[in-house]
């Protein structure tokens, strides 16, 4: 387990492993989330390592009418800690 410069946020690769090997190999749960009646929002940094700038949820979207994107500036991908933390400042 490592800390990623993130207090309180650690990776462990061997939890990632074991995640990426349990899901399935085509999971549709955009499907699911649209036959909902609420918006889902995705909030992403756009400096996420994952997907930089929200690139892939920006293409997946136009599919989807109740799903909205938001790219925050200057963000990476642990924004939900980095929000909170700056909240709590405040």
């Amino acid at each position: 387990m490592s800390s990623i410069g993130v207090p309180g946020v650690y990776y462990n690769e061997q939890v990632d492993g074991a995640i990426g090997n349990s899901v399935a190999e085509h999971l549709d749960f955009l499907s699911a989330l649209e036959s909902h009646h609420i918006p889902v929002r995705i909030i992403q940094g756009d400096h996420d390592y994952i997907d930089p700038s929200a690139s892939r949820w920006s293409t997946v979207k136009r599919g989807y009418r109740r799903l909205r994107v938001n790219v925050v500036a200057d963000a990476c991908h642990y924004i939900w800690w980095i929000i909170q933390q700056s909240s709590q400042l405040t």
